[in-house]
């Protein structure tokens, strides 16, 4: 039985990519296990943490949709009373 004239140029491709997948892969790391007991909590930790702020932000108090608007300061003559 003869093969199709494509089988190894999709055959060969993909064993690359199996191959390549295969040696990346990462291995298992060997980890220190103990059981679970209850008790009192023997280790603390004295270093001081830092703070690494990426981004700042203004954040604004919640205001109304709409606000009224003010005609103190305007230019514009208004009617007023004399007497």
């Amino acid at each position: 039985m003869r093969l199709p004239k494509y089988t190894w140029t999709v055959l060969t491709p993909l064993t690359v990519v199996g191959a390549l997948v295969v040696a990346f892969f990462p291995r298992p790391v060997a980890v220190e296990t103990t059981p679970v007991t209850r008790g009192a909590f023997q280790q603390t930790i004295d270093k001081d943490g830092k703070t690494r702020v990426r981004q700042r932000y203004t954040v604004p108090a919640p205001t109304p949709a709409r606000r009224a608007i003010s005609s103190i300061g305007t230019d514009k003559p208004s009617a007023a009373k004399v007497s």
